[in-house]
């Protein structure tokens, strides 16, 4: 692997050489859309209608097209994200090389375009060829339907953080009403009344177009002057009270553990963590954003000394020890020159960070890469510049690499699906408001809002994508558009900022497996049973497929086969088509609907056919 690393950053200052040649003439950027003073209020606040989609596995024997089906519950633009399974290919692919596999990983083949669809039941038609245009071929693959609803206008959820908020939103569905914490500025201003701590509480299900004041302000006091958290603050994975920000460089800089005081509305540190509440950089300056999971938090540390350092960091919840440290410099150092000519090195980035349990995403407002690792710190991919996905590059050095574009995005929110298939990045300087990359890198699709909203565009900084599987889910963005006042910009110089908007897309995503054996549903016998029947999975318990088995006495029927956990929430459908009589089997491989391993536990698979009803119990056990 070291020697493709070498590969990355060489490539990286072949193209950068390109950019310092460019600089000592004028650089061209491509304008972005100009939406003048005209936009449209959201239509709904407070109330929220979650993207539902499901989908099956597909037989494929690799000849011509084929039709992935999908049921999602309201109207969305649908993609198919489709990939080949297992491959040890390694290397750049992609416009201008612009993907970087740097481990073998599932392959990315193509997109089929976004396509319109209705509330119901809907097929998208893959025509077989890879991204290139060649024809893809027999093969085992799997594939993801994402929907977004991007034809609706978004609902107003709540505040969103201020001008300069350098924080994604935090969504606390535990407290009730659900919590919105924010982060108003992030450092001190005296003429405002602003401090480095100041945060915008809010709830979801309020109405803020009836009520745009029904937030409130409150604040954290760091102890010392000149404070600046370029990560605002985050709430705790596992502990709603317990809250996490930061200093970002110099004596005071490290992450900061507080504990939320209600009755104050403020905070307070939780001295025995690290140094009197403080995890101190050791590593040098400066921390940017920073995301807890499970014992650890994860930061993105954004060297700043002479010889720079860059990595994303690994700390101890309750000691604050950096336990880890993994080395992404080669990615994110640029090539500077002088007046004078000379040569120098700048590291620039990592900024934003996203983690979940299968990987960590990090991306930079003043780099175009963005990265994945695994938890053991290896980078799996890197996206540069070259696909307009994140990219920031100018016309002329895009045409002397051979890229799709110039693009000049600053990317500012990286946010992954918690499958690890698909993440979201912001892409605010072309008409595409977001670009979502794929499992190794590539540039999945692009979603776009219509222009008719014109600065009410979902987007901003930092992006929140809620999957608990509950009412609230979807895609959270800021806006800057004033809560107060429903309008841009208008200031006064000595008053708080207050809020911008925050607004919610309805987002899901799906997958299934495709293949010439790759169907859940599978007849055994071409029959006509005397009755409807469904038959105990076998084996049970199982780990981690199960077979069941059913019949069908008539001619054509509709056939609904689902598994619910025991809280009776849909897990998965195995079936939902009509079928024609005779005896059949389905397999369920223990994942949910959007292609994550359930828990260990009782599951029921409930079969539906005209007037026949009925489940059975089985148990996963990991």
């Amino acid at each position: 692997m070291r020697k493709l690393r070498i590969l990355a950053i060489s490539w990286s200052i072949a193209a950068l050489a390109v950019g310092a040649t460019w600089a000592q003439d004028e650089q061209t950027f491509p304008s972005g859309p100009d939406y003048g003073d005209a936009f449209e209020l959201p239509d709904i606040s407070g109330e929220f209608n979650p993207m539902a989609v499901s989908t099956q596995n597909v037989a494929y024997d690799g000849n011509g097209s084929v039709d992935i089906p999908f049921t999602i519950n309201q109207r969305a633009t649908v993609w198919v994200v489709i990939y080949r399974k297992g491959s040890s290919e390694t290397g750049g692919r992609g416009p201008a090389g612009a993907w970087l596999r740097l481990e073998p990983q599932d392959l990315y083949i193509a997109t089929t375009p976004g396509q319109v669809a209705e509330s119901g039941d809907g097929t998208v038609t893959w025509d077989g060829n890879d991204w290139e245009g060649n024809a893809a071929g027999a093969g085992d693959y799997e594939f993801d339907v994402v929907a977004v609803n991007n034809l609706d206008k978004p609902v107003l959820a709540g505040p969103g953080a201020g001008p300069t908020g350098f924080t994604a939103p935090n969504i606390d569905t535990s407290q009730d009403p659900p919590e919105i914490w924010v982060q108003e500025y992030e450092r001190e201003n005296p003429d405002r009344g602003h401090t480095a701590g100041d945060m915008v509480r809010g709830t979801l299900g309020t109405d803020y177009l009836a009520n745009p004041n029904a937030w409130e302000r409150w604040k954290f006091d760091f102890g010392f002057e000149g404070a600046r958290t370029l990560g605002g603050m985050r709430i705790d994975d596992q502990d709603p009270e317990i809250f996490w920000t930061s200093h970002r460089r110099e004596e005071f800089g490290g992450l900061y553990k507080i504990r939320i005081n209600r009755a104050a509305q403020s905070w307070d540190r939780v001295t025995e963590f690290g140094t009197n509440g403080q995890s101190p950089n050791t590593n040098g300056d400066r921390i940017v954003e920073f995301q807890p999971r499970g014992d650890v938090v994860f930061n993105a540390l954004w060297g700043k000394q002479e010889v720079p350092f860059n990595a994303v960091e690994v700390r101890d919840k309750t000691t604050g020890e950096i336990t880890q440290a993994f080395d992404v410099t080669e990615f994110y150092n640029t090539i500077t020159v002088d007046d004078d000519g000379n040569e120098g090195v700048r590291g620039d980035g990592p900024a934003q960070i996203s983690v979940t349990d299968d990987g960590i995403w990090v991306s930079s407002w003043a780099h175009a890469t963005i990265l994945r690792l695994d938890h053991d710190g290896n980078v799996m991919w890197a996206n540069r510049n070259g696909d307009l996905c994140g990219d920031k590059i100018s016309n002329e050095e895009a045409a002397a690499i051979g890229a799709l574009g110039g693009s000049d995005i600053h990317n500012l929110g990286v946010t992954a699906d918690k499958t690890s298939n698909i993440v979201f990045i912001n892409a605010g300087s072309r008409a595409a408001t977001i670009s979502a990359l794929g499992l190794d890198g590539d540039c999945a699709f692009e979603i776009e809002f219509p222009a008719s909203w014109g600065q009410m565009r979902p987007g901003g900084t930092r992006f929140l994508l809620l999957q608990e599987g509950g009412p609230y889910d979807g895609l959270y963005t800021r806006n800057a558009m004033r809560l107060e006042t429903f309008t841009y910009g208008g200031y006064e110089d000595s008053t708080p900022y207050g809020p911008q908007y925050l607004l919610h897309t309805p987002v899901a995503l799906a997958s299934g497996k495709m293949g010439a054996d790759m169907t859940a549903i599978l007849e055994v016998a071409a029959s006509t049973p005397d009755a409807y029947s469904l038959g105990n999975a076998t084996p049970n318990p199982f780990n981690p497929n199960t077979v069941i088995e059913f019949t069908i006495p008539d001619v054509a029927a509709h056939v609904k086969l689902q598994v619910f956990n025991a809280a009776g929430q849909l897990v998965a459908t195995l079936a939902d088509q009509t079928m024609t009589a005779g005896k059949y089997r389905a397999d369920w491989d223990a994942r949910d609907a959007s292609g994550q391993l359930v828990s260990s536990g009782v599951y029921y698979y409930r079969m539906e056919a005209g007037s026949f009803v009925e489940s059975r119990p089985m148990t996963f056990l990991k």
